[in-house]
């Protein structure tokens, strides 16, 4: 038994070490919610149990005879796809739902990675209670524990299966060294970038990002970019490694109705473009030729025979593109439409329920929630706080000038420069209209102010899409607030901050005012005169002109004084 197991590890060690293995195995674990175990053929574990309940590590195994009850549901899945080569679904002596993955290098079967351990629908309590009673345990005195044992669907149960299937099998296929590449690039496909995909699932825009990062850096290549489509709000979400103009790292754009552009961008087959010069807008061609780029390579993304999207690697000069490296490329492709369709499949609905469509950005709802949780914090804690609100000046004129669709991208562009300028722990939403919030969690009003100030000049600098090949120019103003002891409510800040937003308009706009008790006043001061003057204008049309006599009337007039002078003569 113990020979099996070293044997195990030692051919284990072929791919990575034993450590590796454990670290890409609590990997997998985060990724799909489920409880892993590396087993050897006899179904003994040969890693750490990754993320195991509690009722399990310390009642069913704390006993000999327990222990050899999970071994023998284990050695009967490990002996199953051993012998077939291919996943199984299982149930253990207790009743928990696994699934078996063989791991094969070379089409030889190696070890097998466990996970589950969940309460189907068909979960029977009884059959736990017999369990429990036969290892002399009380089922009553760990009530609790069985509480926070995870229920999961069949559906949610296969998918979790599929994927790690995927990941497991993507990792085993991929043998690096014949492509020319270090033992250090394996280990990071096979741990860094899965660990760091989990860490930015939550944040679908973030995860693109840090994907085409991750894939630059495995893959040798000077910069690649992903286009996602997005069949329920008709959008692409396009996220690149390297930007080749400011401010751009990610970017919702709408969907083209040109048939051409989508039969090219999302086709089934491979192609390399020698010289992009022959495909990019003619304006882009001296900028590619400035950062020396040549050639192209894209490739579809396909999960589950649905193409999801394109993945465009950027080769640096004199990288020979062997049929080797274009299948590993292949395979990377492959392994990130899996891992964006997970993050897809589990953010989209949450997506929808908290975040603005149009800009990505927290919408109105979710943001006064946070927003109330961080005042909270800060009263509790006496913690700093301030709060950015910033609006778009004359953007009425976009949309009376060149229509909604173009004020829409302008706004989605504005969304990404206040994005990209924040820090992770910034609240960032769009509050209505053009006009955006941000939360400064542990920032006084000094370092607002700086924050604000590098938005306005950021976006005064930015040019906008504009109609055609032409670009926009514009600027925002910017009103910042910070938390004290006589706020009393979300809202109090939320007013102070949208006052000075007034004064920076009233001052000219294109520039930010901090809030103070005098800039209330003036704000005050400055509306109440123009609200005047409103009235003033408003009485002055009201007020009737003097009525003009007809020139007839006036006539009758004159001749009947004249008549009365006559008659006074007489």
């Amino acid at each position: 038994m113990a020979q099996k197991k070293k044997d195990a590890e030692k051919l284990l060690s072929t791919l990575m070490d034993i450590q590796t293995w454990q670290k890409f195995q609590d990997a997998l674990s985060m990724m799909t919610g489920l409880s892993t175990v590396t087993l050897d053929p006899d179904g003994n574990m040969i890693t750490q149990p990754s993320n195991y309940n509690d009722f399990c590590l310390r009642y069913l195994r704390h006993s000999k005879k327990g222990r050899t009850l999970c071994a023998r549901s284990h050695l009967e899945a490990a002996r199953a796809v051993s012998e077939s080569g291919k996943p199984t679904l299982y149930e253990c002596h207790a009743g928990f739902k696994y699934f078996a993955v063989p791991v094969m290098i070379n089409n030889a079967h190696i070890t097998t990675i466990v996970g589950g351990q969940i309460i189907g629908k068909e979960f029977s309590r009884d059959n736990l209670k017999k369990v429990t009673r036969d290892l002399d345990l009380n089922i009553d005195d760990f009530e609790g524990e069985l509480q926070r044992i995870q229920s999961m669907s069949e559906e949610q149960f296969v998918k979790a299966k599929e994927l790690l299937e995927t990941l497991v099998g993507m990792i085993t296929q991929l043998n690096f060294k014949k492509y020319g590449l270090t033992r250090e690039v394996a280990e990071l496909s096979a741990l860094h970038e899965i660990t760091s995909l989990v860490g930015a699932v939550g944040d679908f825009d973030k995860m693109m990002r840090h994907l085409s990062e991750k894939i630059t850096q495995l893959s040798g290549v000077e910069r690649c970019t992903l286009v996602i489509r997005d069949q329920k709000i008709e959008r692409f979400l396009v996220a690149t490694s390297m930007s080749l103009t400011p401010g751009f790292r990610s970017r919702y754009i709408e969907f083209t109705r040109d048939i051409l552009f989508e039969r090219r961008l999302f086709g089934r087959d491979s192609f390399i473009v020698e010289n992009v010069a022959d495909i990019i807008e003619p304006e882009y061609v001296a900028l590619y030729k400035e950062f020396g780029i040549e050639r192209r390579i894209t490739i579809p993304l396909v999960v589950r025979g649905r193409t999801i999207g394109i993945i465009e690697l950027y080769p640096e000069p004199g990288l020979e593109l062997t049929k080797e490296r274009m299948d590993f490329f292949t395979q990377v492709a492959y392994q990130a439409g899996v891992a964006i369709d997970n993050a897809s499949i589990f953010s989209h609905a949450e997506r929808l329920a908290t975040t603005d469509g149009l800009t990505g950005l927290l919408n109105y709802r979710t943001f006064h929630h946070q927003f109330a949780l961080e005042i909270k914090r800060a009263r509790r804690y006496k913690q700093m706080l301030s709060v950015l609100m910033l609006d778009i000046d004359e953007f009425k004129a976009v949309n009376d000038t060149y229509g909604h669709l173009l004020g829409n991208v302008v706004l989605s562009e504005f969304a990404n420069i206040l994005r990209q300028g924040v820090r992770e722990v910034d609240i960032v939403a769009r509050y209505g209209g053009e006009e955006f919030v941000i939360v400064l969690p542990e920032t006084p009003g000094d370092g607002a102010e700086i924050l604000g100030e590098r938005l306005r000049q950021a976006v005064a600098d930015y040019a906008f899409s504009g109609p055609g090949a032409k670009t926009l120019h514009l600027t925002v103003s910017v009103g910042v607030a910070s938390y004290h002891d006589k706020i009393n409510t979300p809202e109090d800040l939320l007013d102070q901050a949208d006052t000075a937003l007034l004064a920076a308009k009233l001052r000219g706009k294109n520039r930010f005012v901090r809030y103070t008790p005098a800039v209330g006043r003036e704000v005050a001061r400055k509306t109440a005169a123009a609200k005047s003057g409103e009235k003033a204008k408003a009485k002055a049309k009201e007020k009737p002109a003097a009525k003009k006599e007809p020139v007839a009337k006036k006539k009758s007039k004159a001749k009947n004084k004249k008549t009365e002078k006559k008659s006074k003569k007489k």
